[in-house]
C-alpha cells in the first residue's frame, strides 16, 4: 500500500475516533469545537504511518478515570512527541515517545516495585492469565486491576478474561534499553524471568500433590474419569497450569540461576512426580520432557558459569 493511501486511512480513522470521543465528552467540552483540524493532522503526523501508534494515542486520549478532558491528554501526546536524533526509524521514535509518556503519566515517572512486577510479568508471560490468576501467581494482595487502571491504552484488562497487551511493540519497547531510555521504566528480561520462575516454582510447591483431582483410582485413563474437566477447573486453576507449563521456559530465559537452586532442588525431590501427573491430566506430557531437557541444559550452563566466576 502506498504511503499516501496509508496516511488517508489513518486520517479517516483518527477523525472518526476523535469525533466519537468528543461526543462522549460533550459536558466537558461544552461549546468548544473539538477536535480541531490541525490537531487531527498533528496526531496523524506523529503516527508516522503506523496504525498501532494512532490507536494507542487514541486509547490514551479517551477519558478513563482521572481527567475527563480529552484535550489534556491530547496535549500530553502532542507535547511529548519530539523524537531525538538516534538511528531508530522515525515511526518507532514517535511510538516509543508515546509509550514513555503513557507510562510516566501512569506512574508519576517512578513506578512502584509492585507495578514493575505486574507489568514485567504480563509482557514476558508465555501465556495469558486473568486478574485473579495473576494475583495468585504473583502473590499480590494489591488490586491488580486498580494498579493497571492508568495503563488501559496499552494493556487490556477485561472483566473475567485474560489480561493482554494491545500490541507486541509495547513489549519490544519495554525490554529494549536502546528504545526505553528511562531506566525506571525498562524491564530487564533476564532478571524478571528469574522472578517469574520463582513464582512458578513456589506455586507448584504449594499446590501440587498426589492425586490432585481426587480421582482415587490412578489406574483409570483420563478419558475414563467422570467430570474430569470440572475437577481440573477446581484443582488445576489457570495460574497453576501456567506454572506447570512454563516454569522451565522462564528458567531458560533467566540470568545465571543460582538464586533458584534451592527451589529447584526442593521441586526435584518432592514435587516432580506430582508435576508429571498434572501434565498428564493436561495432556502435555510431551512438553514436560522438553521442560526437563531445558532445565538440565540451563542448570549445566549456569553451574559452569558460577564455578568459573569463583575461580
Amino acid at each position: 500500500m502506498e504511503a499516501s493511501s496509508i496516511r488517508q486511512d489513518i486520517q479517516a480513522f483518527v477523525k472518526h475516533e476523535m469525533t466519537q470521543i468528543a461526543e462522549s465528552c460533550r459536558e466537558v467540552l461544552r461549546r468548544d469545537p473539538w477536535p480541531k483540524e490541525n490537531e487531527i493532522e498533528a496526531l496523524v503526523d506523529i503516527s508516522a504511518e503506523l496504525f498501532i501508534a494512532a490507536a494507542t494515542a487514541l486509547k490514551f486520549i479517551r477519558p478513563v478515570r482521572g481527567s475527563r478532558d480529552p484535550r489534556v491528554r491530547l496535549a500530553m501526546i502532542l507535547g511529548s512527541s519530539k523524537p531525538g536524533s538516534g538511528a531508530e526509524p522515525r515511526a518507532f521514535q514517535y511510538l516509543d515517545h508515546m509509550y514513555t509518556q503513557i507510562l510516566r503519566n501512569a506512574t508519576g515517572g517512578d513506578p512502584s516495585d509492585v507495578l514493575r512486577t505486574i507489568v514485567g510479568a504480563i509482557v514476558l508471560a508465555f501465556g495469558r492469565l486473568t486478574v485473579d490468576e495473576w494475583s495468585v501467581l504473583l502473590k499480590m494482595e494489591d488490586d491488580i486491576r486498580a494498579a493497571l487502571a492508568d495503563l488501559q491504552s496499552v494493556i487490556l484488562v477485561p472483566e473475567g478474561d485474560a489480561i493482554r497487551t494491545f500490541h507486541k511493540s509495547f513489549r519490544d519497547f519495554l525490554t529494549d534499553n536502546g528504545r526505553c531510555a528511562d531506566e525506571k521504566l525498562f524491564i530487564d528480561g533476564p532478571l524478571r524471568h528469574v522472578e517469574m520462575a520463582k513464582f512458578c516454582l513456589e506455586r507448584m510447591h504449594e499446590s501440587l500433590k498426589r492425586d490432585i483431582c481426587s480421582i482415587c483410582d490412578l489406574t483409570k485413563l483420563n478419558n475414563e474419569v467422570t467430570d474430569l474437566d470440572q475437577k481440573m477447573a477446581v484443582c488445576l486453576p489457570g495460574e497453576l497450569r501456567y506454572a506447570c507449563r512454563y516454569w522451565a521456559l522462564h528458567l531458560w530465559e533467566c540470568s545465571p540461576v543460582e538464586t533458584l537452586f534451592e527451589l529447584l532442588q526442593s521441586f526435584a525431590f518432592t514435587k516432580i512426580l506430582y508435576w508429571i501427573e498434572a501434565l498428564s491430566l493436561l495432556g502435555e506430557l510431551g512438553s514436560g520432557l522438553k521442560s526437563l531437557r531445558q532445565a538440565h541444559e540451563k542448570l549445566s550452563v549456569s553451574s559452569a558459569f558460577c564455578l568459573s566466576d569463583k575461580q
